[in-house]
């Protein structure tokens, strides 16, 4: 009977990392002088910050959410951007703020699903702006609903929402 019932007990939630790994083919890093990015505002508009998704178990976001949105953003770097987070707009640079307006995982019986939705607003003197929505999604099947493979599921979407933005970036990019 206790075997029973410890079969039916809840998983113990998993918390994402703060550092974001890019699982997708591996890129060269921006060359010395490329193209200036400037971060000046990062911001979570989700509704529950504190929570990335259910796949059979709670999946709780980092604690520091502005590190882990840095940490990410910092995959523009291998996208051909020099990436910095300063507050005050920089001349020579692309200054964006970003938001994050979702972020959710959840799993079915056999597949796990996430979602990214990062809101940019970039622009760099003598250009017009740029203001759009990057969407982020991968289905995979479900193996075991382990750290690791939510952890990759996450950060794949997240890949997925930089390569998306990165060609109306760099149209932005000195010539």
């Amino acid at each position: 009977m206790g075997l029973a019932l410890a079969a039916c007990a809840p998983l113990e939630p998993i918390t994402a990392s703060g550092t974001f790994q890019d699982h997708l083919p591996a890129r060269a890093p921006a060359p010395a002088g490329g193209c200036a990015v400037n971060i000046t505002a990062v911001a979570d508009a989700r509704t529950s910050p504190e929570i990335l998704g259910i796949v059979g178990r709670a999946v709780k976001a980092p604690s520091d959410t502005q590190a882990w949105l840095r940490s990410i953003l910092q995959g523009l770097g291998s996208r051909g951007f020099q990436v910095g987070f300063a507050a005050a707009p920089e001349p020579e640079a692309i200054n964006m703020q970003v938001r994050l307006d979702k972020a959710w995982l959840t799993g079915t019986a056999t597949n796990k699903t996430a979602n990214v939705v990062v809101h940019v607003r970039a622009e760099r003197a003598g250009s017009a702006p740029l203001e759009a929505d990057y969407r982020g999604a991968l289905t995979v099947m479900n193996w075991a609903s382990t750290a690791a493979e939510l952890q990759r599921l996450a950060d794949t979407a997240f890949a997925k929402a930089l390569d998306e933005m990165t060609p109306p970036l760099k149209r932005l990019c000195p010539v």
